[in-house]
């Protein structure tokens, strides 16, 4: 990725490493030349944007979903599954492709993101909406 982003190592210089890299990974040649032409046109930094755009599209055309949990507590596998098992018959029975991030400030609960939409069911979100509302008391 240095050698990529590197503004001292020219063009032809990067075109040959990554092509010899490519090459030795057994990549495409469709793949190969389409990393040549990003860098001979000086638009190597998009790559990364490029292969998180393929991915999706490859995730849609399949008919998955990614989903974001975040939660309290490590989920069991069956918590998991049960959980998955929900969450597709509410997206059309669409295969579930399922990323868990653990966090310890949700104090209990969990937050569920799927595509822009985001399911908040967190303690510590309903600990802070029960304060806002009892300052409002006041």
């Amino acid at each position: 990725k240095m050698l990529l982003l590197s503004p001292t190592v020219g063009k032809i210089e990067k075109m040959k490493a990554i092509s010899k890299i490519l090459t030795r990974v057994k990549v495409h040649k469709y793949t190969n030349n389409f990393c040549c032409l990003l860098i001979k046109n000086g638009r190597i930094f998009l790559l990364e944007n490029v292969i998180t755009g393929f991915l999706k599209e490859v995730s849609r055309m399949n008919d998955e979903v990614d989903v974001e949990l975040s939660s309290a507590y490590e989920l069991q596998k069956n918590e998991i599954d049960k959980l998955k098992n929900i969450i597709s018959k509410k997206v059309g029975g669409k295969k579930i492709t399922l990323f868990t991030n653990i966090d310890k400030t949700l104090l209990g609960g969990m937050i569920i993101k799927i595509g822009s939409k985001m399911i908040d069911n967190s303690l510590k979100t309903k600990l802070n909406n029960l304060q806002i509302v009892m300052k409002g008391e006041n």
